[in-house]
């Protein structure tokens, strides 16, 4: 079974890092990252990753700009995308609801427990490598 694709876009390099360390060595999945919405996008479009993990707050465009414009393409219009922000509890899940998010993590997040948030919120059953 081929591993799953995850893109995650957050203009922090040491989240950028922390989460691909994790999500490559926990549970095997290819990782792509952006650390701006334009290269998010942009990639999101090349790439077309099974889910986005999206940091809300960033410079530039905003995590909401970058989820309107992910929605507005075709190609990526059905890519499942989880929030991920210190800010998180500013959504409500009535919100989160209303943006067809797949989930919400807030920063900072345990490192050891991501990858089954993620799967949890995705509906995905495979469980995580043996670190």
């Amino acid at each position: 079974m081929p591993s799953k694709r995850i893109l995650i876009i957050d203009d922090e390099p040491d989240i950028l890092e922390v989460l691909r360390c994790c999500l490559t060595s926990l549970a095997g999945w290819q990782v792509y990252c952006a650390d701006s919405g334009f290269e998010g996008i942009d990639l999101a479009s090349e790439v077309r990753p099974d889910a986005i993990l999206l940091d809300l707050m960033m410079p530039s465009m905003d995590g909401l700009t970058v989820l309107r414009h992910l929605r507005d393409r075709e190609e990526t219009r059905n890519i499942p995308v989880i929030l991920i922000s210190a800010k998180i509890q500013l959504l409500s899940a009535r919100r989160q609801q209303q943006l067809k998010v797949a989930g919400a993590i807030p920063k900072p997040f345990h490192p050891r427990s991501i990858v089954c948030e993620i799967q949890t919120f995705l509906g995905w059953d495979e469980q995580p490598l043996e670190a």
